[in-house]
């Protein structure tokens, strides 16, 4: 095992992908431990960037990687063994980020942000292999939804809220809807 820092541009650049196996948990992160935090960390190195003022890189925590072996055109793949709730985070963030450049007509920083979001070119199974992380079956849906979407909009009418009669609050959306929705509001 062979340690070494990467940024997040690094791990999503170029043409890979990360699966996160059938026996990891599904994606549970939540606002209060840690989508607040995050974009408070986010919020921060890029105040301390706008003004010039000396900054340390963020840390994300370390992430265990299993390199799988792939034959033909398969897209080069590494099993997450620890650190899928941080890389499908910030692919959330990455999917909210581009839309909201989209929205605010700065298409240059949208476009580059689907270079690290989605694999391009000759690929064994473009349905799978285009997105850069591939989490379980029980959170694929959603998460292909938050990519795909391309606003927030398009989500919205995906995963809309739904009122049952004498609720208080609406049904929760899946957790990856709302991680989207709380980055793109912060980031608008």
């Amino acid at each position: 095992m062979k340690p070494y820092s990467r940024s997040i541009f690094d791990l999503f650049d170029g043409k890979r992908r990360y699966e996160v196996p059938l026996f990891q948990r599904q994606y549970v992160w939540n606002l209060d431990e840690h989508w607040a935090p995050l974009w408070e960390d986010i919020e921060r190195k890029s105040v301390q960037r706008l003004n010039s003022a000396p900054s340390t890189p963020h840390f994300l925590g370390a992430m265990v990687l299993d390199q799988r072996r792939v034959y033909g055109n398969s897209v080069p793949v590494q099993l997450v063994i620890d650190g899928q709730q941080r890389l499908t985070t910030f692919q959330i963030f990455l999917s909210a980020f581009r839309d909201v450049c989209a929205a605010q007509g700065q298409l240059a920083f949208s476009e580059e942000c689907v270079r690290y979001l989605r694999n391009t070119g000759i690929m064994e199974n473009a349905n799978v292999e285009t997105y850069k992380l591939w989490p379980t079956s029980v959170d694929q849906k959603q998460f292909i939804d938050v990519v795909d979407s391309a606003s927030r909009d398009e989500l919205n009418n995906r995963h809309p809220q739904v009122w049952r009669k004498y609720q208080r609050k609406p049904d929760p959306r899946p957790k990856m809807v709302e991680c989207y929705l709380y980055f793109y509001d912060q980031l608008m």
